[in-house]
């Protein structure tokens, strides 16, 4: 199973650490609490779960230089406002509010469901077409190029970060999970292989780079 990193920004401690114990029972995801934000910048986040009631740090402007600098990502926000559920709050990025208090199985089946349909938008990659859902890739021409499961996730992975660098590391934990059989050489055929499909001459990289330790997909 593929681990989800998620940053939770909260002020409140003992809210936050019951969260976070929450989300890491069935190891499905990763989670990063506020008092590590900023290590966290090199990191692939999923997801923010912002408690906005708590956070006297955070405010608009905070939110907004968020998503400027770390990519466009669902946000869920926690909140004991009158804020009405699944509303989008600005035309470029989705914020989902969670109204308090909470059943916490409602928290999981938000989490869930926005990463999944996250994923499933078509994303634009240089000239391709990236359909994560339908696991399908398409050039200029009209051609359909089909990519495996993982060679999906690892696109998804590379294209979250928005051209910046993912450690081998990052991307093995996030694709393949924490497997202690699987190997940067496992990561390196399957690179080598999606390079095959889409870039346009394999021995000059202008989609996938090689580059300090890592992988950055060039939009």
């Amino acid at each position: 199973m593929s681990t989800w990193t998620l940053l939770l920004i909260s002020s409140n401690k003992s809210f936050c650490d019951a969260i976070k114990e929450q989300l890491k029972i069935n190891n499905e995801f990763n989670v990063i609490d506020e008092k590590n934000l900023p290590s966290s910048l090199d990191i692939n986040i999923d997801l923010l779960i912002l408690d906005i009631d708590c956070s006297d740090s955070t405010n608009k402007k905070d939110l907004e230089e968020f998503q400027k600098n770390r990519f466009k990502i669902p946000i869920i926000i926690l909140t004991k406002k009158n804020n009405n559920l699944d509303k989008i709050i600005n035309d470029n990025s989705t914020h989902y509010y969670v109204k308090k208090p909470f059943r916490f199985s409602i928290l999981i089946s938000r989490i869930r469901s926005q990463l999944r349909q996250h994923k499933k938008n078509s994303l634009t990659i240089g000239s391709y077409i990236f359909q994560p859902d339908y696991k399908l890739i398409t050039n200029t021409s009209g051609e359909k190029i089909h990519l495996t499961e993982k060679e999906v996730d690892i696109i998804f992975c590379l294209y979250n970060a928005q051209q910046k660098v993912i450690s081998r590391d990052t991307i093995l934990r996030k694709v393949w999970g924490y497997n202690a059989k699987i190997t940067t050489h496992t990561l390196e055929t399957h690179i080598y292989r999606l390079r095959k499909k889409i870039e346009h001459n394999p021995a000059n990289k202008e989609i996938i780079i090689t580059e300090n330790g890592g992988y950055k997909i060039i939009l």
